[in-house]
């Protein structure tokens, strides 16, 4: 399934975003399905990474002589520490100036009065945001993700769709929005309807009206029979709502031990029928969780009869890491070779 007509690559910024995917591999194979793993990538190209807390800075580039070392804000949410990370990844692979700190709210995807504003940036900044939004959001990556998800191009129009796409991706709702403008999927006026929307009245409508998490950088994914076979990358406080269908006609339920004996903590759980007042009919079975200390693991949840366990008409099997960049400290081995007067 491919989107409709899209615009290839034409800035010199997408140009070497394109480049620098096919030099990694990251554009071949099974990882075309995946999200960019935009930290490693860092490291391949020769630059020092680091992860820490300080204040409303999203990250810092350092360039002395050939080496070049780059700064990336723990206290940042997940998709905007990424976006900051490609970004100066492009600062890096198109030679741009010796020292640079990039600014920023922590929380790119909270829209403001004014959600163009970005566009009155200087020439630089908006060639920086080119290469970050091509290099996270390759159109194949786009393409397998709808074609995953069941999306159609028209789907990309709505909020919720484009919130829970941007986690697949891993960058924050700001920046899928206009990247997916950028990739001729979504027009302007689409655009402005989408930044007007806020990302936390989209978490509330996922938990049924319930209050989002406190912190800031935590998200809820939303995990549906279309995640079969997905890898997940996650923050350690996000929350996951599992939406699956259940044959409740039949007898079957979904079993979510396999979820409780890999770490994840149960928050909630229920179940709505699907035509209302039709007993034993199919329903939507809803469960919230949270990954915790899980680090990774390979989880499948089966539908089946509690009376007949090896009866499993139906499977949700997905990869669950959590999301690198969260913790102080140096990323890869190239850390450890770091001059001493960095």
């Amino acid at each position: 399934m491919k989107p409709r007509e899209h615009r290839e690559p034409t800035s010199r910024a997408a140009e070497a975003a394109k480049q620098l995917l096919s030099d990694l591999g990251f554009d071949k194979g099974d990882n075309r399905s995946r999200r960019v793993d935009v930290f490693e990538a860092i490291d391949r190209v020769g630059a020092v990474l680091m992860f820490r807390p300080f204040g409303n800075l999203t990250g810092t580039f350092t360039r002395r002589g050939t080496a070049v070392e780059i700064v990336l804000n723990t206290n940042c949410a997940q998709g905007v520490r990424r976006f900051s990370a490609a970004r100066l990844l492009g600062r890096f692979v198109l030679g741009h100036g010796p020292r640079v700190v990039v600014g920023g709210a922590h929380r790119r995807d909270s829209p403001g009065t004014a959600p163009d504003l970005h566009r009155h940036a200087l020439p630089l900044e908006l060639e920086l945001e080119d290469f970050a939004s091509h290099f996270l959001m390759p159109i194949h990556l786009i393409e397998t993700q709808m074609e995953r998800r069941g999306w159609k191009v028209d789907d990309l129009a709505n909020p919720e769709i484009v919130h829970q796409a941007s986690l697949r991706y891993g960058v924050d709702y700001g920046n899928a929005v206009r990247g997916l403008e950028r990739a001729g999927l979504i027009r302007s006026e689409a655009r402005a309807r989408l930044l007007n929307t806020k990302p936390d009245d989209l978490k509330r409508r996922l938990l049924d009206g319930e209050q989002p998490p406190d912190d800031p950088r935590s998200d809820v994914w939303l995990l549906t029979e279309r995640d079969h076979g997905a890898i997940i990358e996650a923050g350690r406080e996000d929350l996951f709502v599992f939406r699956l269908m259940e044959a409740c006609c039949g007898g079957y339920m979904w079993d979510f031990d396999e979820l409780r004996g890999a770490g994840f903590t149960i928050l909630k759980e229920g179940r709505k029928p699907i035509s209302e007042g039709v007993i034993g009919g199919p329903a939507v079975r809803r469960v919230v969780a949270r990954a915790g200390s899980v680090v990774e693991g390979e989880i499948t949840l089966r539908e089946r009869r509690p009376w007949h366990p090896s009866d499993n008409p139906q499977s949700l099997t997905f990869l669950y890491r959590a999301a690198q960049g969260g913790d102080p400290g140096l990323f890869g081995k190239r850390g450890m070779d770091r001059p001493e007067s960095w």
